[in-house]
């Protein structure tokens, strides 16, 4: 009686009308819960595969340590596609198309490089990021060799500068 001045239902009657709808919450329970599970069982298991790396670090004629490139520079080489047909063919891949998912934490000097496949593609995706990785690293030792080379021939022509003034 206290309850119905409240405003409020009795535990017992609530517990009433559930069992005579149980039926129809079983129902509603199994359209739901059956379809979705379905769909996740057929549905192919997909994985995150990533790598973190840094930029390319040469030491300096004093010593210090400078990087050869900058985060961001590296980050748009690799969402440009600049690697992608250099990994297709030396790979022989048959998908024509590389999705590199790349992203920079906050404030870091590193970067996240993802690909999405699925876990029969799990060996050869690794092999793919192994392989940009390899390309990125060719790419920075080119580099490299190209500043030493530019400044040796600095140095020669200073060298040969000072050998043929006159005094």
């Amino acid at each position: 009686m206290r309850d119905e001045l409240d405003g409020g239902i009795d535990f017992r009657e609530y517990i009433g009308i559930v069992l005579k709808r149980k039926k129809l919450a079983l129902g509603v329970l199994l359209a739901i819960v059956l379809p979705v599970t379905v769909w996740t069982e057929l549905s192919p298991r997909v994985y995150n595969f990533s790598m973190v790396i840094g930029p390319p670090l040469a030491m300096a004629a004093d010593g210090s340590i400078q990087h050869l490139d900058s985060i961001g520079n590296i980050k748009a080489k690799i969402d440009s596609g600049a690697f992608d047909t250099r990994i297709i063919s030396e790979m022989k891949l048959s998908d024509s198309t590389l999705k590199f998912d790349v992203s920079q934490p906050k404030e870091g000097q590193l970067l996240k490089v993802s690909l999405t496949r699925t876990a029969e593609e799990s060996e050869i995706t690794l092999k793919i990021l192994a392989k940009l990785l390899e390309f990125l690293d060719l790419n920075y030792s080119h580099t490299n060799e190209d500043k030493r080379q530019r400044i040796g021939n600095q140095i020669r022509m200073v060298l040969s500068g000072i050998g043929r003034k006159e005094i």
